[in-house]
């Protein structure tokens, strides 16, 4: 009987305790340390833009490998049937397998505006 309540009355301390240290300790140190902003100028984005790219590139590769997945959006069979021959004809070695799916979920009909995306933003970073 006592356990329950032991349980109970440890999760209201422990809020009661976050609470406490947010209201009290944490909110006044903050506004005393950060009350003028850091001036940052147009080097910050000039840095970061690169990696933006890079970013929405993979961002994109993920969202081939999810939306290409068989099991979770089942479309039918690509409609590039070339490209399922070539897969079958590589060797089913363990780098290549990751490869040869992530062909075939890149041409899965609900995945090829994301694909021809992807190739743009490719050969745009490329370019630059």
């Amino acid at each position: 009987m006592s356990q329950p309540l032991s349980i109970s009355s440890f999760s209201i301390g422990l809020t009661n305790s976050y609470v406490n240290f947010n209201l009290y300790i944490s909110n006044p140190i903050v506004l005393k340390v950060c009350r003028k902003p850091e001036r940052y100028d147009e080097k910050l984005e000039v840095a970061m833009r690169p990696a933006l790219y890079i970013m929405i590139i993979i961002h994109i590769g993920f969202a081939i490998w999810i939306y290409g997945n068989p099991q979770v959006f089942a479309t039918g069979d690509s409609q590039f049937g070339q490209v399922e021959d070539l897969t079958e004809q590589i060797e089913q070695s363990e780098a290549l397998y990751y490869i040869n799916t992530f062909i075939y979920r890149a041409m899965r009909p609900h995945n090829i505006a994301l694909t021809i995306l992807g190739v743009v933003l490719i050969a745009a970073a490329l370019l630059k």
